[in-house]
Order: C-alpha cells, then sequence, then structure tokens
C-alpha cells in the first residue's frame, strides 16, 4: 500500500533488526509497532540513533496516557490507535514523510 502512493519501504521483522537498517539508511519516517518480538518500540526508541530528520510513527493497540508519554518521550512523533483505516494511516504518513523531508532539506 505505501509503495502504491510512492514510498519507499524496507522492512523489519523484529526491533533488534531494525537497529541496522536504521544505522546504514536515511528515512523521511519509521512505522513503528508497539508489540514486536523480543524488544518492543520503546526499546527500539530507547536504543537506536535516529538522525533528526527522522519521524516515528508508533502504531499500537494500546491507549494508555503512560505509555504514549513514554514513547513521546523517547522520540516518537506522532501515533495511531490500532485498528485503523487505510486512510488514518495515509494521511500521518504523508504529514510525517513530508516533514521529515523538509528538515532533510533544511538540514543539508
Amino acid at each position: 500500500m505505501l509503495e502504491e502512493h510512492g514510498h519507499d519501504i524496507q522492512e523489519a521483522a523484529s526491533a533488534y533488526q531494525a537497529m541496522p537498517l536504521v544505522r546504514d539508511n536515511l528515512f523521511d519516517f519509521i512505522l513503528l509497532d508497539y508489540r514486536m518480538p523480543l524488544h518492543d518500540g520503546l526499546w527500539f526508541l530507547r536504543n537506536v540513533e535516529l538522525p533528526r530528520e527522522t519521524r516515528v510513527l508508533l502504531m499500537t493497540a494500546h491507549n494508555h496516557n503512560e505509555l504514549v508519554t513514554a514513547m513521546f518521550k523517547a522520540g516518537a512523533k506522532g501515533y495511531l490507535i490500532k485498528p485503523f483505516g487505510r486512510e488514518d494511516l495515509m494521511h500521518h504518513i504523508n504529514f510525517h514523510a513530508k516533514i521529515g523531508r523538509k528538515m532533510r532539506r533544511y538540514n543539508a
């Protein structure tokens, strides 16, 4: 679906597998699931070195204020509560990708 809208994607099956992808590539945004094998999205955010320009959009089925606050403090810039529709997802992704691209140009 993201490729249909002009986005290049890379996938990782776990937070640990995503670490080298983020280290070795520049992303406008990362779509991050909170619940993943071995480590959760909060662990990922606390352990990855994100470029300032890379925006993280969290997906979660947990709508707990403490979790959302912790994710924002760790670096997330937005979140979607599951289940969500395709239109909601694309709205958030396009918004965060646009900001990421603008920040990359500004910092170049």
